[in-house]
């Protein structure tokens, strides 16, 4: 394609280029670019070289262009495996592995990561894990390819056991951990970026029992976790701290399967929450994200149950903004994911810089109708 073009050409294409994907850090995925002649008379180049470039971007898919519509900013999801311009350097590309389940914390980590990836001009990769993947596939996908320059990992497990975390050493990559509340110590190529769980925890009994509740009941709807024990132990240092027992605090579940609906099981335990209430006497439902706050309300719902007025709730992390929009409004506790990725991507980029092996996040309280003062 372009072996009609001279050196000068050539040098005059890559500084385009390069001003280009600059410029792609303006956009979001899905954006509309300006079109090739507007590129053309910004640059002052001819349109047929921007046309050329244009076209060659969006085969190495860091646009879309669709006829008749124009150009847009595309998803990474197309790896890019070499540098058209010198046609042997290898694309950087950054892997995320993660639990092939909804969670609206991982969807709002991918964005971010797939975006990051974009801005930083690196290609990008998912790989889905099922409950039973083993980590030894994962690395044997990894290994099969020279351009994974980094792994941001959302273990599928509760816990990443001595034998999986000595395999993924030996990639000699450096790997990012999310929803990972412990750190991993004596392996510098590995750091976690976490919420303070413990945290997160307290934060919700402190605001619960500072309006009157008493008598806490915690939905176990998640997947058995590290995260959710701190969850609990957060309450349960809330409830010591406030002059309250252990006792006032009801756990509904045990913990669901990775892999099984948390939905499904949020409204199941709301239903067996709302019928054990003559035992534990609780006012206030405490549920460990905001994914399960509709199936709850509508478990509430069909047993005459109103929010606030009969039951408090509190839920944890953000739902695309619907916890500001529902009838109540939710109260949460949550910490920036964005913070959490672009802690991710430093660090893939200069481990060395990191002296610990894990960074903290500390949630904020947000709180709004869907708590009662009693």
């Amino acid at each position: 394609m372009y072996s009609s073009c001279t050196m000068s050409d050539r040098n005059l294409q890559a500084r385009i280029r390069q001003q280009l994907l600059e410029r792609f850090t303006d956009f979001k995925i899905g954006d509309r670019l300006p079109s090739d002649r507007a590129l053309a008379k910004e640059f002052g180049v001819a349109y047929l070289t921007i046309n050329r470039l244009m076209s060659q971007l969006d085969h190495e898919g860091y646009v879309e262009r669709v006829a008749r519509s124009g150009t847009f900013l595309a998803s990474r999801e197309r790896l890019t495996a070499h540098d058209h311009f010198s046609g042997t350097e290898s694309q950087s590309s950054i892997l995320c592995a993660y639990p092939n389940y909804y969670s609206f914390s991982i969807w709002q980590r991918l964005a971010n990561i797939e975006q990051g990836c974009v801005h930083r001009g690196q290609g990008y990769i998912e790989y889905k894990m099922s409950p039973d993947s083993s980590y030894e596939k994962l690395i044997a996908f990894i290994k099969k390819r020279n351009d994974i320059k980094g792994l941001m990992l959302i273990p599928n497990a509760s816990e990443l056991g001595k034998q999986h975390i000595a395999l993924l050493s030996s990639l000699n990559i450096p790997i990012s951990l999310f929803e990972y509340a412990t750190p991993i110590i004596g392996h510098d190529q590995f750091h976690t970026f976490s919420t303070d769980w413990h945290r997160m925890g307290y934060l919700k009994a402190e605001a619960l029992i500072k309006r009157g509740h008493k008598k806490l009941c915690f939905v176990a709807h998640d997947p058995k976790s590290i995260m959710n024990d701190k969850h609990i132990e957060g309450i349960h240092q809330a409830l010591r701290d406030m002059g309250l027992k252990k006792e006032h605090l009801h756990i509904q579940g045990k913990g669901i399967k990775s892999g099984e609906s948390a939905r499904d099981a949020a409204y199941d335990l709301t239903q067996q929450a709302i019928k054990n209430r003559k035992r534990h006497q609780s006012t206030a439902f405490i549920y460990g994200s905001y994914g399960a706050v509709p199936a709850a309300l509508r478990a509430l719902y069909e047993h005459n149950m109103n929010v606030p007025d009969d039951i408090s709730i509190i839920a944890t992390g953000k739902g695309n903004g619907e916890e500001a929009f529902e009838r109540p409004s939710i109260s949460t506790v949550a910490n920036s994911l964005t913070e959490e990725v672009n802690g991710a991507f430093d660090f893939l980029k200069n481990p060395q810089d990191f002296n610990e092996s894990m960074t903290l996040y500390y949630p904020e309280l947000i709180e709004r109708d869907s708590i009662k003062a009693i």
